[in-house]
């Protein structure tokens, strides 16, 4: 399902479990880390009760550079502008805002640099055709 030369990692944590674990998709044309560019990434809320497929913004950098708080106004910024610039056919049904718990520091980040989502409830994952399906889409979206 992805795309030959994609980059897939993931990431319980590093050191503490991670509040929001995820698995990246990245394509080497845009970026190869999930700190900058954009990628499509599966994030696991901080409940353990969702998860998102998202196409997502890197926190890490602007973040340092920035400043948590600018950043993530930076990052809201930018993707609404990055979805207003797509056709309204590529994003129908689909996401503009995911939900991670709230819990401040990378998940606040990542629900900010959030452009477009398909979110599950891990109680009523729907079947594994219509997970392809999607991941298929935003691949092609991404």
């Amino acid at each position: 399902m992805v795309p030959a030369g994609y980059l897939v990692e993931g990431s319980p944590g590093r050191g503490n479990a991670a509040v929001c674990p995820w698995v990246s998709f990245f394509d080497p044309d845009e970026t190869t880390s999930a700190t900058r560019g954009m990628y499509l990434v599966y994030l696991l809320a901080e409940d353990r009760k969702t998860f998102a497929l998202s196409l997502n913004q890197g926190v890490t950098e602007i973040t340092k550079a920035l400043g948590a708080r600018e950043a993530r106004k930076r990052l809201a910024a930018q993707a609404e502008a990055i979805r207003e610039a797509l056709p309204l056919e590529a994003r129908t049904d689909l996401d503009a805002t995911i939900d991670l718990g709230g819990r401040s520091g990378l998940p606040r980040s990542y629900e900010a640099g959030n452009l477009l989502a398909v979110t599950y409830e891990i109680a009523a994952l729907p079947d594994e055709q219509t997970l392809r399906a999607d991941l298929s889409r935003m691949i092609t979206l991404y």
